[in-house]
């Protein structure tokens, strides 16, 4: 595939609905690798006139995706009169190109909407195939990409069949000085001849001096040379049909040569070899198939099949580097994590820390996100810190490195975190508003990178907890609130994204804590029941998943700060929760300590409510 491969999409602006699909049509091409363009990224209009412009997309496009439309089929034929001259030029052009090509085409292709009609498709385009969107994108995405679906295999080498006709050698063998001649005639090579010759000779003499019948012998050995030649016809088949699948393989041609010279220990020897980069081979390619239905599992929401394929794809392949990532990652989702600690720490065991150093980085903040979940913050502060070290290092080596400086960021957040734990929040309001600078610097060189806009969203509502926690209310809402506009747009664009949904539910939840302290308890409560429906969804989604069962517990007691008539259901109903994770062991540190203060808020207290209790509650 052309990496550069360009696309233009004509189309006529029907309706704002229309306009936001090809809007998410173009997106989602620029986002798999393909230069799409289109008139709505042209910032008010292009300096050379819209005339000029519509005429250069087409003609430098590689190929141009016409949505055809009923509103389309009209200005193509020029019978609207009301707006629409850009799709009555971008026809002209259109025309006039398949038109000198003798309408051979292989630049235009005409797709419709969902609700489209292939009636809409104009007369010259009609003779190719139509894609309907979205169901057909993944054939359309195959075309724009020269990825056949079914390509047609590569003309193999021609199989080498060893003669049928007797080559006229007669084998014979020695015994007590009587040649005895076991087979009138054989196929196989001189070589091959001799070197059975003589392991018959030093059978026959040993077994004649046992007093063993001559005849029954050379009976038996007589069948044994046939199959013996039958064995080394097969070797040659065999090895025929290997070449055809893998004609250039070294390993394979040097065994034809030996076997073709008769010189059958050399190919013993070249065969073995040859299992052994095969079995590598396979090994690896089982690995990777593990991983595969792994990922597939996981986007099924079945989190405990995903973590069984992602260790089996560890056990053909050790040092699977993102297998051992996605088991601690999981793990940690799941709420074992004393097996995402351990991951992590048999990722650090396969890697060369000079080599593999961006590895190493990721793979001690995972530990250190572990160790933090089972209640350790200082061993946690001390990893979090040794992989952003490592990480400063490498951004410092690489500054155009634009992953590196993505993990960087993060790992300010890790490093926030721990801060605010031990209530330094001068220090986390640092920590996050560097990976928030560095964030929004990834964010202005990409704006279509979604997951930095994924980060740069949390990295808002980190500072905007600092803030809180020092009574700046109102930087605290404004960093919020930027976060929300992001997410809210991440969901817009994909709605099924679990992790976006997730980062939604955290905007609602922080905007309706910081209503709830003003005492503005309409629009606290509209937020919590914002946040409360998308985290009752995920758990509906993926009940293996403890922090989304956890986000819900969250927001049942966040209710009852404002529905304390309900706060003994509210309160009940996220206690039985909590029971059950604890008894499976799949509470982290911190949410254990929730049950206690909990039920203490459940028991019955004669003067009245006990707020400094109430207060240390709260998630």
């Amino acid at each position: 595939m052309n990496p550069t491969t360009r696309v233009f999409i004509s189309y006529s602006h029907d309706t704002s609905e229309h306009r936001a699909f090809v809007l998410a049509l173009a997106n989602r091409l620029r986002g798999e690798g393909l230069d799409c363009q289109i008139d709505q990224y042209v910032n008010g209009f292009p300096p050379e006139g819209w005339q000029r412009w519509l005429e250069t997309q087409i003609e430098q496009a590689d190929f141009v995706l016409i949505v055809c439309t009923s509103v389309y089929l009209q200005r193509y034929r020029g019978q609207a009169l009301d707006g629409g001259r850009g799709v009555n030029f971008e026809s002209v052009v259109i025309s006039q190109m398949l038109y000198d090509q003798y309408y051979r085409n292989n630049k235009f292709i005409p797709v419709i909407p969902e609700q489209g009609s292939l009636d809409d498709v104009q007369l010259p385009l009609k003779g190719f195939t139509t894609y309907k969107l979205p169901q057909d994108y993944t054939a359309l995405y195959r075309l724009l990409t020269g990825q056949h679906a079914i390509p047609a295999p590569e003309i193999g080498g021609m199989i080498y069949l060893p003669p049928e006709t007797a080559s006229g050698l007669a084998l014979n063998v020695n015994i007590a000085q009587q040649a005895v001649q076991v087979a009138s005639y054989t196929n196989l090579p001189d070589a091959a001849v001799q070197t059975l010759v003589a392991q018959l000779e030093k059978q026959l003499s040993e077994e004649k001096r046992n007093n063993h019948n001559l005849s029954d012998l050379l009976e038996r050995y007589r069948s044994d040379v046939a199959e013996w030649e039958s064995k080394y016809r097969d070797a040659l088949v065999q090895n025929a049909a290997d070449l055809q699948k893998n004609p250039e393989n070294p390993q394979l041609l040097a065994e034809q040569q030996a076997l073709q010279a008769g010189e059958l220990e050399q190919a013993a020897q070249i065969r073995e070899r040859y299992y052994q980069n095969l079995k590598r081979e396979k090994t690896a390619e089982l690995a990777q198939e593990a991983y595969t239905a792994a990922e597939r599992w996981e986007n099924a929401f079945n989190m405990t099949k995903a973590l069984e394929f992602y260790r089996e794809a560890t056990r053909f392949k050790p040092d699977y580097f993102s297998a051992w990532r996605n088991i601690s990652n999981l793990a940690k989702k799941m709420g074992d994590f004393s097996l995402a600690l351990q991951a992590a720490q048999d990722l650090q065991a396969q890697l060369e820390p000079e080599k593999d150093a961006w590895w190493l980085a990721t793979a001690l903040i995972d530990e250190g996100d572990a160790l933090n979940a089972l209640g350790n913050n200082e061993t946690a502060l001390e990893k979090y810190w040794q992989g952003r070290t490592l990480l400063s290092r490498l951004v410092q080596a690489e500054p155009g490195d634009l992953k590196l400086l993505s993990g960087f960021s993060a790992s300010h957040d890790r490093v926030g975190d721990m801060y605010w734990k031990t209530g330094d929040n001068t220090a986390a309001l640092k920590a996050y508003q560097d990976g928030l600078a560095i964030a929004k610097r990834l964010v202005d060189l990409d704006p279509n990178h979604l997951e930095w806009q994924r980060d740069l969203s949390v990295s808002y509502n980190k500072v905007g907890d600092t803030h809180l926690q020092k009574g700046e209310d109102e930087a605290a809402l404004k960093s919020y609130q930027d976060g929300l506009v992001i997410a809210k747009k991440l969901v817009e664009l994909d709605s099924k994204r679990a992790k976006w949904q997730r980062d939604l539910f955290v905007s609602h939840v922080k905007i309706g804590d910081i209503h709830l302290l003003n005492g503005n308890k309409i629009v606290a409560l509209k937020a919590y029941q914002d946040g409360f429906a998308i985290a009752k969804r995920l758990v509906d989604l993926a009940p293996d998943v403890v922090e989304w069962q956890t986000d819900l517990v969250s927001c049942y007691f966040r209710l009852t700060q404002i529905l304390p008539e309900r706060q003994e259901e509210l309160l009940t109903d996220a206690l039985a929760i909590l029971y059950r994770l604890q008894r499976e062991k799949r509470l982290d540190h911190e949410k254990q300590q929730w049950i206690g203060t909990w039920e203490k808020l459940l028991q019955p207290v004669s003067s009245g409510r006990d707020e400094s209790s109430v207060e240390a509650a709260k998630p």
